[in-house]
């Protein structure tokens, strides 16, 4: 190699360093960082045990591979292999131990500003709000999750994600924008395994009906998942559990007098999702209608009405539509909380419709992180109470003639 491309790729990696060691859920991340444990561990660091210990990781290999060579699109080399022993690269050695010192300096001075949970009781209790939350399934499973808590009640299953069922009193929402990488699936699996007292089971060798209820339940939602990868920790819950389709709300339970928005909110979504598919695929994504769900179709009460779930660019999408471009709009309670939690993948959608009969329009205006920068640049005004009347009231006399 020539002094000026061994430059290059020193200088190449160096730049990438302080985004690796800031972001530990980069898969070019966990390799490094997988490294630099075991090195500490071991002194020697073989390829086998590398692989081991990332074989959560999908693309392991295709990323190692790139770490260990040199080339004009690789993410830079970081590795040296001979025979089966792996080291660090001689020229950035100095650099990638300055920057795992200061990560762990950083590490070790964080509080933790999450909390598991301490009991089945709590494990139960986020199992059940990861369930009810059909719409979100998709997006906080990822590609290949390894490890779920199963609730039987009865002929009842349930079942939940360990990395997020660990996690006590948050919801789906605040996970996916804020909780996913506070920690790793194997803290949360190892805590879970300590407050059940029990060891993961392996698909294969739970029994029949188990089997079956994941098997139908996963391949809803994820239908190339490989099933064999999956390992349970069974909770049984005395008390009924709700079925995942208890929140749902009925669209045809809308008021009478609003029809015709409700008209119009169908013909303003259908534009809104003319737009994301067109959206996602000038950016080269092929078969965009593959990322996109029409959620409002399933769910009127899930927040928002369209999901689109592109790597590092998810949207949750309410569409908010009227005769004009005015960006006065009425949000809901349920709207409100869901996109505030959701944060930074919330989206409000704009959409003109210009002529209702030929479901004709435009999406004019899109607002991201909608609640902070209503917050911040708009007006939120309640207008509206939920009531109830008791039965024992003072005047409840019916006068009969």
């Amino acid at each position: 190699m020539s002094d000026g491309n061994e430059i290059y790729q020193i200088n190449k990696v160096v730049s990438k360093l302080p985004r690796w060691f800031k972001n530990g859920h980069r898969i070019n991340s966990q390799i490094l960082l997988n490294y630099l444990k075991l090195e500490e561990e071991y002194e020697t660091v073989k390829y086998e045990h590398l692989a081991e210990k990332c074989k959560h990781l999908r693309t392991f290999k295709t990323n190692f591979d790139q770490m260990k060579n040199f080339g004009e699109k690789n993410h830079g080399k970081i590795f040296e292999v001979i025979d089966t022993n792996i080291t660090l690269w001689k020229p950035l050695k100095k650099e990638i131990y300055l920057h795992y010192k200061n990560y762990k300096r950083e590490l070790s001075s964080k509080k933790l500003d999450y909390k598991f949970v301490d009991n089945e009781k709590e494990l139960a209790e986020s199992t059940i709000e990861f369930f009810s939350k059909h719409e979100f399934w998709k997006a906080t499973i990822g590609n290949a999750p390894k490890y779920f808590v199963h609730i039987q009640n009865g002929k009842n299953h349930i079942f939940g994600l360990s990395k997020f069922c660990a996690f006590k009193n948050i919801t789906i929402e605040e996970y996916i924008s804020s909780y996913r990488y506070k920690t790793n699936g194997g803290n949360t699996q190892k805590h879970i395994a300590r407050i059940t007292g029990k060891d993961w089971v392996p698909r294969n060798k739970v029994n029949s009906e188990i089997r079956e209820e994941f098997d139908n339940w996963i391949t809803e939602f994820h239908p190339n998942y490989t099933l064999n990868n999956a390992s349970f920790i069974t909770i049984t819950q005395k008390k009924k559990v709700p079925s995942k389709r208890k929140k749902f709300i009925d669209p045809k339970t809308l008021e009478e007098q609003l029809k015709l928005q409700s008209v119009i909110g169908a013909v303003g979504e259908e534009i809104a999702l003319r737009f994301e598919l067109n959206r996602i695929e000038i950016s080269g994504i092929k078969n965009p209608e593959k990322y996109i769900e029409h959620t409002s179709k399933k769910n009127s009460g899930a927040g928002f009405d369209i999901n689109c779930l592109v790597k590092k660019d998810n949207r949750y999408i309410e569409v908010k539509s009227s005769l004009n471009n005015n960006l006065d709009f009425f949000i809901t309670e349920n709207e409100y909380c869901t996109l505030k939690q959701l944060g930074e993948e919330a989206f409000i959608y704009f959409v003109h419709v210009t002529n209702l009969e030929k479901k004709e329009g435009k999406v004019f205006k899109v607002l991201r992180n909608p609640i902070l920068e209503l917050k911040a640049n708009g007006n939120l005004k309640p207008i509206a109470y939920k009531a109830s009347l008791g039965e024992k009231t003072h005047h409840n006399n019916v006068y009969k003639k």
